[in-house]
């Protein structure tokens, strides 16, 4: 074998070998998320609608279609906010299948085996996973978009409050890319615990995420309370700029799961190990982020007082 990193003939056999092995998968994620997404924007939209016919007020439903006409129909937010979550899950639940093939021994050691280099099994795995993910994920949403204004529509044919959702408004908003760096910084923890739980990798990171981060809030809000008074609880947002603290948050921890996942999988073995230089680093980010948790509230405590 060619013992260069990267070889690009390699790299290309060894997409096309992934491709042909995944497509099927990649089907049925895309369905998956199309049909979840059309019956949760279809019942949401359909439950305003009629709503909204049976108040029976002309007026009413008249500034509604010129919201909507005019791209600022308030069941938007609604269903960008619902697609921010499927967002979420998704990318976590196709981070978790980072490491599908290492999941039973046999699979381990045919991957040990391939060919092919670390860095090029971690490059088209991403292409996979967070690439090819995300794209049909985008499509499956604006279909489902399209789908759930075409049902209504056809179901109550006398009204047209549905609109289709104007998504790149919320791009030049900064919304959704807010959001999508949140779903990556989440995938990549779910990469991360896929090195560490080669079984059911998503309800194990799923439920260690979850529980951290409980812990984390619950830190944070009691310090937070405990040394700032209710009339500055107000500006407390303002000064302590959480907004600017979770983007930059997100940034470290996507580019930290990818970094510990592809040193974790150069490393890998039959059995898997907590005790490595990996699995130290993410001991001491959880210790930086409990400090963080106590660190925000008190100095934005001390800026609320000299003020």
């Amino acid at each position: 074998m060619n013992k260069n990193i990267f070889n690009s003939a390699r790299f290309a056999h060894y997409l096309r070998k992934d491709w042909t092995e995944n497509r099927a998968r990649y089907i049925y994620y895309f369905l998956f998320a199309y049909v979840i997404l059309t019956i949760a924007f279809f019942l949401i939209d359909y439950a305003r609608t009629t709503s909204v016919i049976q108040v029976k007020v002309k007026e009413h439903q008249q500034i509604i279609q010129e919201l909507g006409e005019n791209g600022h129909d308030l069941i938007s937010m609604v269903l960008v906010s619902i697609t921010s979550v499927v967002l979420n899950l998704f990318l976590a639940y196709t981070g978790s299948t980072f490491f599908r093939a290492s999941r039973h021994r046999l699979g381990l050691i045919a991957d040990l085996t391939l060919p092919v280099s670390d860095a090029e099994k971690f490059a088209v795995r991403w292409l996979r996973t967070a690439f090819l993910s995300v794209l049909l994920l985008a499509l499956a949403i604006v279909l489902a978009d399209f789908t759930r204004v075409g049902l209504v529509r056809h179901i109550c044919p006398d009204t047209h409050l549905s609109h289709p959702i104007d998504w790149l408004k919320y791009f030049r908003n900064s919304l959704l890319p807010s959001n999508i760096l949140e779903a990556y910084a989440i995938q990549a923890l779910f990469i991360l615990g896929a090195t560490y739980w080669h079984k059911r990798p998503f309800n194990n990171t799923f439920a260690f995420v979850f529980l951290l981060s409980v812990f984390y809030y619950a830190v944070f809000a009691w310090i937070s309370f405990s040394f700032i008074n209710k009339e500055s609880l107000k500006d407390f947002y303002q000064q302590a700029r959480l907004n600017d603290w979770w983007l930059g948050l997100n940034a470290f921890l996507l580019v930290f799961g990818y970094v510990m996942s592809y040193l974790r999988m150069r490393r890998v073995s039959l059995i898997v190990s907590w005790k490595d230089r990996t699995s130290l680093a993410l001991l001491a980010v959880a210790v930086a982020g409990l400090f963080l948790c106590c660190w925000i509230p008190c100095d934005t405590a001390a800026r609320l007082t000299a003020q």
